[in-house]
């Protein structure tokens, strides 16, 4: 966005130190000067936009720092991803709900609308990526529009393999085998693999312990929405280990988790 060269620091180490299948680094479009951020450490500029937009997310809720806000703003428009907007877009009315009598909160997230409207306008690049659910072997494609398409291929191929599953691993298998660009999120990826039962009855269960983490209502939904549709994984390891953590540390606290709540009751005036 400054006009500075982009420099990969890592694209000089040999494979056996880089993680293989992730697109580290690449341009905004095919051809342009302009690179995606990963901020060097990231697998890949959507994994980055990933987690800023969780971090917005735990902003609104807790802090409400105006300052904090643009910075992390200013980190998710540098990685030209609509998977961290898509995040913030599906938690909003969580966050509304919760804090309607919050002006802070309101305010902070119309002036967070406008900037994103206004990075749109700047760079008609980013509006491009809009009409990329349309085309065939492009990100958006492959990651909410084909792997449905390929479960619903399957479960009209054969009902009772499409209820018991194909085995683990037969999604991969598929995209091997597929003409056009796949990446399977959670939900297409355990029910080919392990049936519309066993794979349903699993992510039911996962939503459960997600669910009952202690973690505040935003904070699970995001979870939900990033492990399940963004995310493009049911066990990458990098997913894995965010459910963990925020499992982990909200159960750790769970005799309060419901504190917030309680103040909420009192300042509605509600009682139980």
């Amino acid at each position: 966005m400054l006009h500075i060269a982009y420099v990969d620091p890592f694209e000089r180490l040999g494979d056996k130190f880089v993680l293989q299948g992730y697109l580290t680094s690449y341009p905004i479009t095919y051809g342009a000067s302009l690179y995606k951020s990963n901020a060097y450490f990231f697998l890949e500029a959507s994994l980055l936009s990933q987690f800023v937009a969780l971090a917005i997310i735990i902003e609104l809720w807790l802090f409400r720092r105006f300052w904090a806000l643009a910075l992390l703003f200013i980190a998710l428009a540098t990685t030209f991803s609509g998977t961290g907007v898509l995040l913030i877009a599906a938690v909003f009315p969580v966050l509304f709900v919760l804090k309607a009598r919050d002006i802070k909160t309101i305010l902070l997230t119309v002036i967070l609308v406008m900037a994103v409207a206004g990075a749109i306008i700047m760079r008609p690049a980013v509006l491009d990526r809009v009409s990329e659910f349309g085309q065939r072997d492009t990100s958006a494609s492959a990651r909410f529009i084909e792997p449905y398409k390929l479960m619903a291929h399957e479960a009209l191929v054969s009902a009772p393999r499409f209820l018991t599953g194909y085995g683990a691993g037969s999604a991969d298998r598929m995209v091997a085998s597929n003409d056009a660009l796949v990446n399977f999120s959670a939900v297409p990826k355990a029910v080919i693999e392990y049936g519309a039962i066993g794979g349903i009855t699993f992510l039911i269960a996962l939503a459960f312990r997600i669910g009952m983490s202690g973690q505040p209502p935003p904070i699970v939904a995001a979870l939900l929405v990033l492990h399940y549709f963004l995310s493009g994984a049911l066990l990458q390891p990098i997913s894995v280990f965010v459910l963990f953590y925020f499992i982990a540390s909200g159960s750790q606290r769970k005799p309060r988790s419901r504190v917030w709540l309680r103040r909420r009751a009192v300042s509605t005036g509600d009682h139980e």
